[in-house]
């Protein structure tokens, strides 16, 4: 089975002068937009877009909350709804 971060791709290989047409696995990375929704203190709903990152996708959620908690926006697991 295939990981969905990685594509196989048909290559031509030069060694030594020689050529040989061989497959490659390439990592596949796309960006993922961390956005926060968040009450105003003086009422209402909004959300603020907090970063863009590449990521190999899959494990979206975890690595938000990982990005959330390393840059002291949140402190544990309760503070995501």
């Amino acid at each position: 089975m295939q990981a969905s971060g990685i594509q196989r791709f048909s290559i031509d290989r030069v060694e030594a002068g020689d050529t040989s047409a061989v497959e490659d696995a390439i990592a596949v990375e796309e960006p993922l937009e961390i956005r926060l929704a968040f009450t105003r203190p003086e009422g209402g709903r909004s959300q603020q877009s907090i970063s863009v990152t590449m990521r190999t996708p899959g494990n979206d959620a975890e690595l938000a909350a990982g990005f959330l908690f390393t840059e002291g926006i949140i402190h544990d697991t309760d503070d995501i709804a």
